[in-house]
C-alpha cells in the first residue's frame, strides 16, 4: 500500500489537533472555553500568549504543506511566526482556530495524496510534535490566566 505511512501521518496530525490525543488535550481541546480576552493575555512574563501560540502552530502547519507544494518560503518572519492580535476581537480569535482548523485539514489530504517514498518525514513527524509541544503550552498557560484573574 503506497500511502499507508502517508495516511498514518497525516491521522497522527489531525489527532494532535483535534483529537482524541494519546497524550492528552489536543490543540482543539486545549484551546476549548478560552476566549478572545483570555487568549490575549500574557501571565507568564517573557512568554507568548496562547493567541500567538495557537496563530503560530497555524502557521508552521501552513507552512509545512506549502514547502510539501513547493511554495513555502525559505525563510520565516517574526509577523508570520507569532502573529499578535490586531485588534483583539472576538472575531479575530475565531478567525485564527478557523485558520488552525482548516489549515490542518489541508496538509492532512497534502500528505494522504503522497506515496510514502515522496514523504518528507522529518517535517511531517516535526509538525505532528510541535503540535503536542504548543498544546502542553497552552494547557498551561490557560491555567496561569485563570490564576492571574482579579
Amino acid at each position: 500500500m503506497p500511502h499507508a505511512e502517508a495516511h498514518r501521518i497525516a491521522t497522527q496530525l489531525t489527532r494532535a489537533v483535534r483529537g482524541p490525543a494519546w497524550h492528552g488535550p489536543s490543540l482543539r481541546a486545549a484551546l476549548g472555553g478560552v476566549s478572545a480576552r483570555q487568549a490575549a493575555l500574557r501571565p507568564v512574563s517573557g512568554a507568548h500568549s496562547i493567541w500567538e501560540i495557537a496563530a503560530h502552530a497555524a502557521a508552521w502547519i501552513r507552512i509545512v504543506r506549502l514547502r510539501l507544494e513547493g511554495r513555502g518560503p525559505k525563510s520565516v518572519p517574526k509577523a508570520i511566526n507569532f502573529p499578535t492580535p490586531r485588534r483583539g476581537t472576538a472575531g479575530e480569535w475565531q478567525g485564527v482556530r478557523a485558520k488552525l482548523r482548516d489549515e490542518t485539514a489541508r496538509l492532512a489530504r497534502t500528505v494522504r495524496s503522497l506515496d510514502d517514498g515522496e514523504l518528507p518525514y522529518l517535517a511531517l513527524h516535526g509538525i505532528v510534535q510541535h503540535t503536542t509541544y504548543h498544546a502542553g503550552q497552552i494547557v498551561l498557560l490557560k491555567k496561569a490566566t485563570k490564576r492571574s484573574r482579579p
